[in-house]
């Protein structure tokens, strides 16, 4: 069936609502508070252009679902992305199958829900050699573990609840924290402001270990996992909206954390870590309630911030080579409206894509023809760059 793949604007109606702000002076909330790596200078920012009231030519959309798509994953193994969905149904989320760029009418993935998760991924959590399903329920103190889906002939009757030390999840980031060939995941929450970091036995069964408690980083917005020192381990950053600035917690080798302050931007919202400049390390493209910074590795820990835009809030930013020029091209989500943050030189011209997305956006080859889409909410957008 060909026919749920549709070039039409539909309303979405965004699911996710984030609290009134508590703006808290880093200094007043911890003394050791760490300022030694940030600059006390932002370069001046280069020039924001072409700012379009049209969708950008670049793009074409493409309906998959009159539901919320909640990720892309090669569910059938044939070497393309598929969609995984909510349905009209009150208790299941099914699967769309992406049938050479299009999406035919879905399959029953997953039944049984008495609340309908936020966010779905799909992992090899117990080191089977399947991938498993993820769910993960908003404010909930656990994830939910669906496996073995070979076995069930594509449904997931079984589930196994995994308990947090989380009074309530925030943001969840899944990597392989201890490098023991596992995939471990970070939890971080609000109402406690807990960072903590979940161990897995190779199995799928998981040990907490805290990173940070007592309010010692408040409202963490998201987290990532990567290395950022450049030393062989795996380093966590953070982006509060409490604290109002980017953190990061330098991993010892040994899964022993230590705090520094990055970067300090009134309400801070999402963090990306990539090498935007080609020298070799990973620098880290931020966002705030006022603008979009990146963050310049220079080694030792220390970051020059260089301002892209400084105007309306982004709550979510990706980046990558979109238009395949040899540079890192940004993509965020601003109040509902998707933009791209093209490239050229020292300057990021703004061009509009679309005019629905969320905190949730991915950035994937869903045609399978060598360059970069753009997924969120229920459509995605081809890239014609």
């Amino acid at each position: 069936m060909k026919g749920t793949d549709k070039k039409e604007s539909f309303m979405f109606t965004h699911r996710y609502k984030t609290p009134l702000l508590t703006i808290v002076c880093c200094s007043f909330l911890f003394q050791g508070c760490d300022s030694t790596t940030q600059t006390s200078e932002t370069t001046k920012p280069p020039p924001v252009t072409n700012t379009v009231t049209a969708p950008l030519n670049g793009f074409v959309k493409y309906k998959i679902s009159d539901y919320y798509i909640y990720t892309l994953s090669d569910i059938d193994n044939d070497g393309d992305m598929d969609a995984i969905g909510d349905t009209h149904y009150n208790d299941e989320i099914d699967s769309y199958e992406n049938n050479n760029s299009e999406f035919i009418s879905p399959k029953k993935l997953i039944e049984g829900f008495s609340v309908k998760p936020d966010r779905v991924f799909r992992l090899d959590l117990d080191n089977d050699g399947e991938k498993d399903i993820i769910t993960v329920i908003n404010n909930s103190t656990y994830i939910r573990l669906y496996n073995k889906l070979s076995e069930y002939k594509g449904v997931f009757p079984k589930s196994r609840q995994i308990n947090t030390i989380n009074s309530n999840i925030q943001s969840v980031t899944f990597s392989d924290i201890d490098q023991d060939n596992d995939i471990d995941f970070l939890v971080t929450s609000m109402n406690d402001n807990t960072i903590v970091w979940y161990e897995n036995d190779s199995q799928g069964f998981f040990t907490s270990h805290i990173i940070s408690t007592d309010n010692e980083i408040a409202w963490v917005k998201n987290s990532t996992i990567v290395d950022i020192d450049s030393d062989g381990d795996f380093d966590i950053i953070v982006a509060s909206d409490g604290n109002d600035g980017v953190f990061l917690y330098e991993n010892n080798g040994k899964q022993t954390f230590t705090m520094h302050t990055i970067f300090e931007e009134t309400g801070s919202e999402d963090i990306y870590p990539i090498d935007m400049d080609g020298d070799g390390d990973m620098d880290i493209v931020t966002t705030s309630n006022y603008s979009t910074h990146w963050l310049e590795n220079k080694g030792s820990l220390a970051f020059v911030p260089h301002r892209i835009y400084g105007e309306a809030s982004a709550y979510k930013v990706l980046a990558s080579d979109i238009d395949q020029d040899g540079d890192v091209d940004i993509i965020e989500c601003i109040y509902g409206t998707l933009f791209m943050f093209e490239q050229e030189g020292n300057r990021f011209n703004k061009n509009l894509i679309g005019n629905d997305c969320s905190r949730y956006i991915e950035i994937k080859d869903i045609d399978n023809d060598g360059d970069m889409d753009i997924f969120t909410n229920s459509s995605w957008y081809k890239n014609l760059l």
